[in-house]
């Protein structure tokens, strides 16, 4: 099992002082064993499926399972062809994705092909609790009962549709420029009025409202709805392309592309977003993000993998600080609110650096502390 360093804050009083606030999440990022990028996440119960692959030059799926989040098992999946999404019956795994494919699996270890009679690309599955839908290509689905017999429906439109979520008496699905559309069967579609021109790349129901995210080349886009049918645009609190989002039962949790300095998201209510960070590199964008009842588990890029515990705060308000904060760990950066970088800190050859906070103007800003496999990200306040 691989070991995580614990991070530590010790600080000493001059002028000012200095204060880190609760609230913000410790990302650690797990062995994943593939570098082959990963789409999709699902808590089974007992288990986290994740599924991805690799395709251009050569064709290649991937499913990795683990227990707890931190060590992980590649398993077959018996294809060649790039996973998009899974998903649970309760009874079964369901897992879709390039030309058609569609693979089950009763253990997360054992998988068979099914027949979709589709070569187009199903980007994401769902169970409603009585019936699987997924999304083809050019707005049409597939729907079934049981993951094997799969009928064909279409919203007669070609928009491209990427995400659909069941809020218990209707489905709602969401694409690119803005598009959604709502069903009460998976059988006649309605399209309906969007806020927004932006692309959407994701959509859940959390018991009492619909939360979409995405955006364009440059901007975070989210929307909320309790119905389905009025939308409202919302500010997502930083400048990042969003590509999955979550509801935990306290807060909404939205992951996406931006490298270190804001590819995360959250909300406790839908209407007001904080952007985080994660600490990842501008190379390991995040693609899907899921909630196991104690750990959130983003995936993406690369096989990056990281995981956050429940409540996971910061280590604890400091004061009575001097003109230099001294962090116990080889790294640390400093960003403005905004995400612009103040300092970048390595220390090599001891354990700590020194962060000259007599330096800062008086404001709040973010600190960002990594390892190997540990990132800490906190706010706090510079005051003279």
């Amino acid at each position: 099992m691989q070991h995580q360093k614990k991070i530590f804050l010790s600080v000493m009083m001059l002028f000012g002082a200095f204060t880190v606030a609760s609230g913000q999440s410790i990302w650690t990022k797990q062995t994943s064993g593939t570098t082959q990028q990963l789409n999709a996440g699902i808590w089974a119960g007992s288990q986290l499926v994740i599924v991805g692959g690799s395709c251009c030059i050569t064709h290649s799926a991937a499913i990795l399972t683990s227990s707890d989040g931190i060590a992980w098992t590649t398993r077959n999946p018996g294809t060649t062809n790039v996973l998009f999404s899974v998903t649970t019956t309760g009874t079964q795994l369901v897992a879709t994705g390039n030309s058609g494919t569609i693979l089950t699996s009763p253990d997360g270890v054992n998988w068979t092909m099914r027949n979709s009679g589709t070569t187009k690309n199903l980007d994401q599955v769902i169970w409603t609790g009585s019936q699987l839908v997924a999304i083809a290509d050019s707005g049409n689905f597939l729907t079934s009962p049981d993951a094997i017999t799969w009928t064909s429906r279409s919203t007669g439109s070609k928009q491209v549709l990427t995400s659909v979520t069941w809020t218990g008496t209707q489905l709602v699905a969401v694409g690119l420029a803005g598009t959604i559309w709502t069903s009460p069967n998976g059988i006649t579609w309605t399209n309906q009025n969007s806020p927004t021109i932006y692309d959407l790349n994701s959509v859940i129901w959390t018991g009492t409202q619909l939360v979409a995210v995405g955006g364009n080349d440059n901007n975070g886009n989210i929307l909320t709805s309790s119905d389905g049918i009025t939308w409202v645009k919302r500010s997502p609190g930083g400048g990042i392309y969003l590509t999955s989002v979550v509801w935990t039962g306290t807060q909404l949790v939205a992951v996406g592309l931006g490298g270190p300095t804001s590819p995360i998201s959250t909300s406790p209510d839908g209407v007001n977003w904080t952007a985080r960070i994660s600490g990842t590199a501008s190379s390991e964008g995040l693609l899907s993000v899921t909630w196991t009842g104690n750990q959130l588990v983003s995936v993406g890029y690369n096989g990056i993998i990281l995981t956050s515990p429940q409540n996971s705060t910061a280590i604890g308000s400091q004061s009575g600080v001097r003109n230099t904060l001294l962090v116990q760990n080889r790294r640390a950066v400093v960003y403005t609110i905004s995400g612009n970088k103040v300092f970048e800190i390595t220390s090599l050859n001891t354990n700590h650096v020194k962060i000259p906070t007599n330096e800062l103007s008086p404001g709040v800003y973010l600190l960002e502390i990594n390892d190997i496999n540990t990132s800490l990200v906190q706010p706090f306040s510079v005051s003279r």
